[in-house]
């Protein structure tokens, strides 16, 4: 394992045992299986975005978001660009699904593949970018959702020309985005999932 500012040195056994892994969790919503974190190891809701060495230049959202999520959660990210998460990952597709059923689904520390229209990674018929299977990307940026804040609107961790920290619906409405998919962490299994 590497070493850095983030992450201290550790065997695996003692890695997977800080993250919570091997302890037993249920979701009642009956979509999702799952090992899940210990509830002492969760953090709060973040209300500053953390400084992770190496991934706070704009470009970065992928890094940042599963950084950031391993940071506040200990949960497992395999290392891809947005666009490609979707495949080292199972996902929930929120096509045709309300806001209020995404998030009766999605917990803080997921990722959320976001549509972001305005993206210069989007697939268009000029530039012929693709993701790592051939297909046009389906979305260009990767975001930490965060859980609701004070006032009870959801947030997002994000590095969207800068760590920063959004409501949720605001940058949606703002940026003309589309939340696309959720991106489950490694230990989490989906009904859904392709």
């Amino acid at each position: 394992m590497k070493t850095n500012m983030n992450t201290p040195s550790m065997n695996r056994r003692d890695f997977l045992q800080k993250a919570g892994r091997g302890i037993a969790g249920i979701v009642t919503a009956g979509i999702l299986n799952n090992v899940e974190v210990a509830p002492e190891k969760r953090k709060e809701q973040l209300t500053e975005p953390p400084y992770i060495f190496g991934y706070m230049k704009p470009g970065n959202c992928a890094g940042y978001a599963r950084r950031a999520t391993r940071g506040a959660f200990g949960w497992e990210y395999d290392g891809a660009d947005a666009w490609n998460l979707r495949y080292a990952h199972a996902t929930i597709d929120c096509a045709g699904l309300g806001e209020e059923e995404i998030f009766q689904q999605v917990k803080p520390g997921f990722l959320l593949g976001i549509y972001y229209p305005n993206s210069r990674e989007n697939s268009t018929p000029e530039n012929h970018k693709v993701d790592a299977r051939g297909n046009l990307r389906k979305y260009t940026h990767a975001v930490m959702y965060n859980g609701g804040n004070s006032e009870g609107k959801r947030t997002i961790l994000h590095n969207f020309g800068g760590p920063r920290i959004d409501e949720l619906d605001a940058f949606l409405k703002q940026y003309h985005c589309v939340i696309k998919e959720v991106i489950l962490p490694k230990h989490w299994r989906s009904s859904r999932a392709p």
